[in-house]
Order: C-alpha cells, then sequence, then structure tokens
C-alpha cells in the first residue's frame, strides 16, 4: 500500500510539472513565407515579422502584420506597413501608438535598422530619436509608465561580426529613447526579455557568434546592478521568448545542433517557479515545428509560431495553437 502510495504521488507530481500531449492545430489564413517574431493583443490578436522570399540568388523581406479575432484563422492586417523598414523584428502596441522595430532598406551585411512610431493607425510614421542605426532592437515592453526596449549593437571589423547587449528607456511612448540598464557583459546579444514582479529576465546569446550556439538566461533584481545566470536550461538551448502562466515564468526556444555541418533544431519549453532562479522543461511541442520565434499566451490557450522543417534556404512558417 505505501509503494503505490508513493507511485501516485510522484505521478501526481509530475503531471502537475509536465503537459504532455496536446491537440495542437494549425492556424489557417498566414502565408508559410512569414516570419513571425511578435505575437500580442490589441482589440485582436496580431501577429508582426518579415515575409521573405527569393528571386533567383537574391533574398528580399518586407514587413508583415497578421490579425485574428479568435487565433484559428488569420488574415492580413488593414494597418499599413512602416516604409521606412524591410522587416520587423518586433511591433508593438503602447495605447494608441504603435511601435516598430526592425532593419531599414535590403538585407546587408552591416544592419542598418531603426524604431519607428505612428499615431494614425500606420498611415504615416515618424524615426524615434536615441537609438543609433547599428542598434538592433528585438524586444519592447511595457513596465508601468516605461517603454523599454532591448537589442544589440552589431558591427564588423573585417570578415568577423561582433555585438553587444544594449537597453534603452521611453518616457514618452517611444518617441525618443535614453539608454537603460546595463545587461550582463556575459551575453553579447539579446533574443527576449520581461519584467516580472521587478525582476529583469533576459536571454540570448553567451560569448560572440560561433557555428555552435551557447546561450544563457539571466536576471537581475537592482536595474542591473548585478546579473546572475539561471538553472534548469541547457546551454545549447536558445531561448528567444517568455511570458507568463498561472503565476508562472514560461521560456520557449530550440535546442541547437550541427552535424556533418548541418544545422539541427527540436522545440523546447520550460517553467519557472521561482520567477526565474531555476527552470524545468514543460509541454511537448509538435515536431513539425523545428524552432519558436514568438509565443502568446491568454487563459489556457496557447499560440506558438517558428520555423516549420528543418532550415534550409527558402523560409517555410507556421503558428500552432492548443489548449493547455
Amino acid at each position: 500500500m505505501k509503494k503505490r502510495f508513493v507511485l501516485v504521488l510522484s505521478v501526481l507530481l509530475l503531471a502537475s510539472i509536465t503537459c504532455y500531449s496536446h491537440d495542437w492545430k494549425t492556424c489557417e489564413g498566414i502565408s508559410s513565407q512569414v516570419s513571425f517574431s511578435a505575437m500580442q493583443k490589441e482589440g485582436g490578436l496580431y501577429a508582426s515579422g518579415t515575409r521573405m522570399w527569393r528571386e533567383g540568388q537574391a533574398f528580399h523581406s518586407e514587413p508583415a502584420l497578421y490579425t485574428s479575432e479568435d487565433g484559428s484563422t488569420w488574415q492580413e492586417a488593414i494597418y499599413p506597413k512602416c516604409s521606412m523598414l524591410s522587416s520587423y523584428n518586433v511591433l508593438f502596441f503602447a495605447g494608441k501608438r504603435i511601435l516598430a522595430a526592425g532593419r531599414k532598406g535590403e538585407t546587408q551585411l552591416d544592419w542598418v535598422g531603426a524604431v519607428c512610431y505612428s499615431d494614425d493607425n500606420g498611415n504615416t510614421w515618424k524615426q524615434s530619436e536615441g537609438i543609433p542605426e547599428n542598434i538592433s532592437i528585438t524586444s519592447i515592453y511595457a513596465s508601468g509608465s516605461l517603454v523599454i526596449a532591448l537589442g544589440q549593437r552589431q558591427w564588423r571589423e573585417g570578415y568577423m561580426m561582433y555585438s553587444e547587449p544594449k537597453a534603452y528607456v521611453s518616457l514618452d511612448m517611444g518617441a525618443s529613447w535614453n539608454t537603460y540598464v546595463t545587461i550582463t557583459d556575459q551575453l553579447s546579444s539579446v533574443a527576449s526579455a520581461i519584467d516580472s514582479n521587478n525582476r529583469i529576465l533576459v536571454t540570448g546569446r553567451v560569448g560572440q557568434a560561433q557555428m555552435n550556439w551557447v546561450g544563457g538566461v539571466f536576471y537581475t533584481d537592482n536595474q542591473g546592478s548585478q546579473w546572475n545566470q539561471s538553472t534548469g536550461i541547457d546551454s545549447d538551448v536558445a531561448i528567444t521568448a517568455f511570458a507568463t502562466y498561472k503565476d508562472m515564468l514560461v521560456a520557449f526556444g530550440q535546442k541547437q545542433w550541427m552535424e556533418n555541418y548541418q544545422m539541427h533544431s527540436e522545440p523546447k519549453a520550460y517553467v519557472s517557479k521561482d520567477n526565474g532562479q531555476t527552470w524545468e522543461t514543460w509541454i511537448e511541442i509538435p515536431s513539425q515545428l523545428t524552432s519558436i520565434s514568438a509565443v502568446y499566451l491568454e487563459g489556457n490557450k496557447i499560440f506558438l509560431t517558428g520555423r516549420i522543417g528543418e532550415a534550409g534556404l527558402d523560409w517555410v512558417g507556421g503558428v500552432l495553437y492548443t489548449n493547455l
């Protein structure tokens, strides 16, 4: 009887931590050429990113924005795209203002980017002040009355690319920016960030770019004066998105590795019950997704977007959803 009780208790504890198979469904109406980098609810549900295609040996891109009422079917949003940008790293709704961060011009070796804003539903856009063009902003979020933008400064020395993390804060909803907290120098880039109960968490690449991914999640409780590294997530996992679920933090990304000069990846999900200090594996994600670029959680419904299939020259993406 005692052994049976221990076994049942162990199963219940495991089930409370890890959610197994779910009935995942594919969202309809989204072009497979679109790579989404952010999802947000503002009236309806919005997903923003970049449509990418190839003509001969030349790659082209344009900003993409889709909307949905229930998340199952999507259509291109009526908001006019920001003509100053050729891609969206992130689109953020700050009240009645829309903020867009991305690349200016076509893809090239040196990064040239901008943060722009619109106060008339995207009909006209202005470029924000205070963020240099060699800064690639990858995450924007609100913290009370502040708007925070994080990313990395990118530069080239000969044929080598380098980067260092950067953070900016805006007091006027993104029209102008000033430098914010100092991100840990262990990271060379920032993929995602979240402000949770006065704790800032950031994730990105540890060290400079190389063939194999080495990443980490770091947190600070004193506005960047001291950073600590979270435990429980392997260094070969690239975390790309944070979210909250039932008073817990969740993180999504992909394990990345190389075999015979071919890059491979598989999606991963983690949960933290101590506000990001320690992590453990969470839900299983369908194998048709090999990477995750953005996530949105509302109630028990979760949306994940990323690459379908292994990496290739042409992007093939999709959005999946399920009830937890």
